[in-house]
């Protein structure tokens, strides 16, 4: 439905007026006609032409930290825990490529299949169970495999200036590694386990561009999150950014 939604807002917006004609490079539309409009003759419909884009992607792990922390925090209150939890977390970075198809000069729509390694998180918690020391130490990595059926539509600005706005939705294939060590602890919010899963991923990505160079934030829903009970389980969204070039 938010495809529909995106979508459906960029096309009623007058800015996108069809007398707004792409260079035939593809800049800063998606290159649909054959001629330029300044030829003397009436210019005839080229078949649309797919365009490879190839993106590097960021993705920001504060989400997935709090649910770690929350987690913990949970099975610490209730063990009559005191003393300091904390979490360090470092992003997860990939590559995607995919085809896009022009629908119309400002539309298009197609797919695309990226790696992302990460995020990874660390945790440390330091105190005391009923007078006796305690300490734990969780550590978890995560990889994805990701396939999305992407639309992006461009509206242009002046010259190779464009604004865009990009949409995915999908399937995300991941694996995961998770250790804990321990010292008198009350559980571990993630037990030592590895494994893999598979769940739905989407995405939104306002973007600019310049001819085929592209930079976008993004917010991205991932599966293989944190519950309570440190199963992998929950979404958890991220904050993004991805760097791109449209061949």
């Amino acid at each position: 439905m938010f495809l529909a939604i995106g979508l459906g807002a960029f096309r009623t917006c007058a800015s996108w007026a069809d007398d707004v004609v792409p260079e035939p490079d593809g800049s800063p539309g998606w290159g649909l006609l054959s001629a330029p409009p300044d030829s003397g003759g009436e210019a005839a419909p080229a078949p649309p032409r797919a365009r490879l884009f190839v993106d590097l992607d960021y993705f920001d792990p504060t989400q997935l930290a709090n649910q770690l922390l929350d987690a913990t925090s949970q099975s610490l209150n209730e063990s009559q825990f005191s003393g300091s939890n904390s979490v360090s977390a470092s992003g997860a970075w990939g590559g995607r490529v995919g085809v896009l198809v022009p629908f119309n000069p400002h539309i298009a729509l197609g797919g695309s299949f990226g790696y992302i390694a990460g995020p990874k998180l660390s945790e440390n918690a330091q105190g005391t169970i009923g007078g006796a020391a305690s300490s734990f130490s969780d550590d978890l990595s995560m990889n994805y495999w990701r396939f999305l059926a992407e639309a992006r539509e461009r509206l242009p600005l002046s010259g190779s200036w464009a604004l865009g706005l990009g949409e995915g939705l999908g399937v995300a294939v991941y694996s995961h590694a998770a250790t804990c060590s321990a010292t008198n602890p009350p559980s571990c919010s993630t037990p030592s386990t590895t494994g893999t899963g598979a769940g739905l991923t989407w995405e939104v990505e306002p973007a600019i561009f310049y001819g085929p160079f592209g930079v976008a934030v993004r917010y991205a829903q991932f599966p293989g999150g944190l519950s309570s009970g440190g199963q992998f389980t929950r979404q958890w969204g991220s904050l993004g950014s991805f760097l791109e070039v449209v061949f």
